[in-house]
């Protein structure tokens, strides 16, 4: 007799194996094809030279913000930057609380606000238009930033074939949930690392990326 395995096993079993696969065999892959690379290539240099430096332009949007606004200005204005072509783009398209007042309070910050809301695409579409040419910084408003974050990122774009830079989403609270929440984080920066490292990284947290 042949022994018949039931359709329904298969594809428990071939269900169960694409989950370790996702979750244990992806990274341990991604580990070892960095390792060989690392063995067998080795990672060019890249040299920019003085008054190269390209624009930055920060843009932050932020739609009814206000209870976390005050925060994120001291935040943006704390960071350490290069002092020259920096610029900074807060926009609060459709907003109807009192981000525009508080804004306004820093003449150092762009404001752009319209009061039809579109959505954080569009608003960051539109926000890019008055951007200086060089290397854009996207954030969120209820995100705050590492003070040497930008110092971190500029680097990587030394290297010409570097279109965007991914920050790591970290995340703090006092109960247990963010715990698993900030676990996972933790879990996919890993991935996004190794990714990197073996040639590119196919995604980028929305509260902190840069584009070339």
């Amino acid at each position: 007799r042949k022994l018949m395995v039931p359709a329904a096993e298969i594809v428990c079993w071939t269900g169960l194996l694409i989950i370790i696969y996702t979750y244990v065999g992806y990274p341990l892959l991604l580990l070892l094809l960095v390792t060989v690379k690392k063995i067998f290539w080795k990672s060019a240099s890249y040299e920019q030279n003085p008054g190269e430096e390209p624009a930055i332009t920060l843009i932050v949007t932020a739609y009814n913000e206000e209870k976390i606004l005050k925060e994120k200005i001291l935040n943006t204005l704390q960071l350490d930057h290069p002092q020259q072509n920096f610029n900074i783009i807060f926009n609060t398209d459709g907003s109807t609380d009192s981000s525009n007042d508080i804004l306004k309070q820093h003449p150092s910050i762009k404001l752009l606000y319209e009061p039809q809301r579109k959505g954080k695409l569009a608003a960051m579409n539109r926000s890019i238009q008055y951007a200086e040419p060089g290397i854009v910084i996207f954030s969120d408003a209820n995100t705050l930033l590492n003070k040497d974050c930008i110092n971190n990122i500029l680097p990587h774009f030394k290297d010409p074939k570097v279109g965007g830079v991914a920050g790591e989403k970290k995340i703090f609270a006092e109960d247990g949930v963010a715990g698993g929440e900030g676990a996972y984080w933790k879990y996919e920066s890993l991935l996004k690392r190794l990714d990197s490292n073996l040639y590119s990284v196919v995604g980028a947290a929305g509260e902190l990326f840069a584009i070339r």
